[in-house]
């Protein structure tokens, strides 16, 4: 695989695909978990999406079946999550155009603010891991510790730039004035 004018090697894309998908897994275990001890955040996201119950009472289960697909098989998880972060977004795109102001209860009650453009990076981001962890091999993979590394400095670069764009959303400011350096008390 070549990134710029560099050769990666196989070692090193496996490498990188086992640190994602742990990574995705580790979110979808978040998200499920928070959907199991408190369903009730996802249970009113999901009828104010105009969807049916059963959605919010499958959706945790369906996440920790990709969880665990994720660790089982990087490449099989990889295009499970892909698929579920198609039709999440799918969805946000729809209740955005749609002029809905609907709380999010993707991480259940720890994630109550209104879809925005911060949901649609977090999404597009998440999207983005799960097609390099797909790229990965069949089976597991435990990958190094260069490649774990470089794939938490990624998470946490994305995390930045997805709560960058909620400050935005949230103040009309990329940095609101309570935040400026250059505000004296």
């Amino acid at each position: 695989m070549r990134v710029g004018s560099f050769k990666v090697s196989g070692v090193v894309k496996q490498d990188l695909a086992a640190a994602t998908a742990l990574f995705l897994s580790g979110v979808f275990a978040i998200a499920a978990i928070a959907k199991l001890r408190n369903p009730t955040p996802t249970r009113r996201a999901v009828e104010e999406f105009g969807m049916s119950p059963l959605v919010a009472r499958l959706l945790p289960w369906i996440e920790l079946q990709v969880c665990v697909l994720l660790i089982a098989s990087p490449r099989l998880g990889g295009a499970a999550a892909a698929v579920l972060l198609t039709g999440f977004t799918a969805l946000v795109v729809r209740t955005l155009a749609s002029g809905q102001r609907v709380p999010c209860g993707c991480f259940g009650a720890a994630d109550s603010r209104p879809l925005g453009a911060s949901t649609l990076v977090r999404n597009a981001l998440l999207f983005a891991s799960s097609l390099v962890a797909s790229t990965g091999t069949v089976r597991p993979n435990a990958p190094s510790l260069p490649a774990v590394l470089a794939a938490s400095a990624v998470a946490a670069a994305g995390a930045l730039v997805v709560a960058l764009v909620g400050l935005r959303s949230d103040t009309g400011a990329w940095f609101p004035s309570a935040l400026d350096p250059r505000r004296s008390p």
